[in-house]
């Protein structure tokens, strides 16, 4: 990881959130995440009869590739969801004990955990915090007290107005949600090392890809197809059914209707919308003059995708990322004459909260809600009893625990001598290499990388540096001539050759 005062975060512990927190213990620093998980059908006759509150933890520092495993993302507790209805200090009393006693006294071999962020969708959030659920109340915004009229139009952080620990204890003395959102005491303030108005967070799953991405490309195609008629709802959806996919092909989107496009929400997983966004542009950008402006809006999209993505955060890049949020709102309020919806609002924060907590895509929903289907959807189906189904559902989950190999490689292998073109590469070889095995297709570290896949290894002149690899082995890629398109304009191509080793 690189260092703190190098200007550059990539983990939580390089963050001036943890600096703060941090004591003169070995601290390890614990996340928390919540949701609601329906584990019937949400059809059938008993929905709703089992709704389950799900806790899990994680310990962020640990290297990224173990992070986003969902093997390292563990129980915490699984409670029914009407029990947190009647109190949300009941229902969290005991992790919130057991959380303590880590902070506090550590265990044997004298490590201690402490509890720094709380992860959770917005409406998950704000149940379990204490702040309104309406995100039609006159002041939504968990981050900032801006009344929801200056919201609609709002393109940067007002620094002036954002929430406190001192107008915090304020609000909760006036009482009175109306005027500042706050309904109760937020039960996880007791921690030293967290306060829900300083240890801030925010889910770019939610906010951006099932929020923001649907709310933007439904006014682009909705200005292309059925304004300008640059092209018909047929074309796309020909292109996105030929569209060459190779290993993305899991993350293929659904064709487009009419009616999604009236409804204001494609019919998308996130994972789809990501990859939707990211190659619109070499879908139809042949199709389109230009200098269009909506085009703008799309390119300001995608460089804000990029940056809030990206498994590293710099200073310089939060100062342009608030930038290109401002110009991307502006336009979108110009171009469509909408006013911004709350998850536009939350974007405006992203920048600060990057400086404070380090990248966003460690702390997005993504893992954790794909720990639902393994720890509690698939064990609740194979599993006719109902009784005390919550403690049934972790003790299967903790019985199921190992340790996860780092690198797996398929069968079909070879000796690297034996390559056909081996001649052609031996003399870039470290000695003693020529024994190595050679395989087709690789996981290491929870990533697949499979013969003829493209991939983007650094940045020349703004332009992505991008390599082919023709085999496989643990210390060596050999690359071939390889062209990537570039989404900045419309019909815009560069390529770069080099050899990897």
């Amino acid at each position: 990881m690189v260092p703190l005062d190098a200007g550059s975060k990539s983990n939580i512990i390089q963050s001036p959130l943890w600096k703060n927190i941090n004591d003169i213990h070995l601290v390890l620093p614990l996340f928390i995440y919540f949701d609601d998980v329906e584990p019937d059908n949400h059809t059938g006759s008993h929905a709703g009869d089992h709704s389950f509150g799900a806790l899990y933890y994680q310990i962020p520092c640990i290297p990224q590739h173990h992070m986003s495993s969902l093997e390292n993302i563990f129980i915490s507790s699984i409670f029914l969801s009407d029990d947190r209805y009647l109190n949300n200090g009941n229902a969290f009393r005991p992790i919130i004990n057991e959380l303590k006693d880590l902070q506090d006294n550590g265990i044997l071999v004298l490590v201690y955990f402490c509890f720094c962020l709380l992860l959770a969708n917005n409406l998950g959030f704000y149940s379990i915090t204490g702040f309104t659920e309406s995100f039609n109340a006159n002041y939504y915004c968990r981050f900032c007290k801006e009344h929801k009229l200056v919201m609609k139009r709002q393109v940067r952080e007002n620094v002036s107005l954002l929430r406190n620990k001192k107008n915090y204890e304020t609000d909760i003395l006036i009482n009175d949600v109306s005027l500042n959102g706050i309904k109760d005491q937020c039960v996880w303030n007791e921690f030293q090392s967290y306060h829900v108005v300083t240890n801030l967070v925010t889910d770019l799953m939610h906010d951006i890809l099932e929020g923001v991405c649907h709310y933007d490309l439904y006014a682009i195609l909705e200005e292309m197809i059925n304004v300008k008629k640059y092209f018909t709802l047929q074309t796309l959806n020909e292109r996105i059914q030929n569209f060459v996919y190779d290993f993305d092909i899991g993350d293929k989107p659904s064709v487009i209707i009419f009616n999604n496009i009236r409804g204001q929400k494609l019919k998308m997983s996130a994972l789809e919308m990501l990859f939707f966004v990211r190659h619109f542009g070499l879908m139809i950008g042949d199709l389109l003059p230009e200098g269009e402006e909506v085009w703008q809006l799309y390119i300001r999209l995608v460089q804000i995708l990029d940056i809030v993505t990206a498994p590293f955060v710099d200073k310089d890049l939060t100062t342009y990322l608030a930038t290109l949020i401002a110009e991307h709102h502006g336009l979108y309020c110009k171009l469509f004459v909408e006013s911004l919806k709350p998850k536009y609002h939350f974007m405006i924060h992203y920048p600060r909260i990057m400086n404070l907590i380090g990248p966003l895509i460690h702390v997005w929903s993504m893992r954790m809600e794909g720990k639902h289907r393994p720890v509690i959807k698939q064990v609740a189906k194979a599993t006719n009893c109902r009784k005390n189904l919550p403690f049934n559902l972790a003790a299967r989950f903790l019985s199921k625990q190992d340790l996860q190999r780092d690198v797996i490689f398929n069968s079909k292998q070879k000796i690297l001598i034996d390559c056909y073109n081996y001649n052609d590469f031996q003399h870039i070889l470290s000695p003693g290499s020529e024994n190595s095995v050679v395989v087709t297709e690789a996981t290491i570290c929870n990533i697949t990388y499979k013969i003829n896949m493209v991939l983007a290894i650094n940045f020349q002149n703004g332009l992505k540096a991008v390599f082919e690899p023709n085999g496989i082995m643990f210390s060596t890629c050999f690359t071939e001539r390889s062209t990537t398109p570039s989404i900045a304009r419309p019909r815009n191509y560069c390529y770069t050759e080099f050899r990897l080793c």
